[in-house]
């Protein structure tokens, strides 16, 4: 993907919407698309995880603090990098388009709800202690079970 699509991704992810919180949700949700796909997340930001879901608070400070400079929040997250240059993947590309097309007009409680319901929230100890969750690895064991 080009870099001027790339700018175009994440700005319409911004201009689509305007809740930041709801930003860090659709970038959880699209990282772990990627990673029931490919085995990695589309991002290298780093999911701590409990039984209420990621904790996102960082992530959508870093999506407020550069609304207004999309390519910022792609570097920011590490999107992944090429020779200084920000290329999307296909897998990260129909992720995209699969995460904004299952949770267009959804309530920010709904969205949630899918979130939940993700393996690596799932997965989460049930004494509520968040815990580093690395969306590939869990992917791949979770595609491993179902294989067997």
């Amino acid at each position: 993907m080009t870099f001027d699509k790339a700018r175009a991704l994440i700005h319409l992810l911004t201009s689509r919407e305007r809740d930041f919180q709801r930003i860090a949700m659709l970038i959880y949700l699209i990282d772990w698309h990627v990673a029931q796909a490919t085995g990695r997340q589309a991002t290298d930001y780093e999911y701590d995880i409990n039984i209420r879901g990621p904790r996102l608070m960082h992530l959508e400070q870093l999506v407020r603090a550069n609304a207004q400079q999309p390519l910022r929040i792609l570097q920011a997250i590490g999107f992944g990098r090429l020779n200084r240059s920000i290329m999307l993947d296909h897998a990260t590309t129909t992720a995209v388009g699969q995460v904004l097309a299952q949770t267009a007009g959804l309530t920010k409680a709904d969205l949630l709800k899918q979130i939940r319901s993700t393996t690596p929230v799932r997965a989460a100890r049930p004494n509520g202690q968040a815990e580093r969750a690395d969306l590939g690895a869990i992917a791949n064991a979770e595609r491993s079970r179902l294989a067997a």
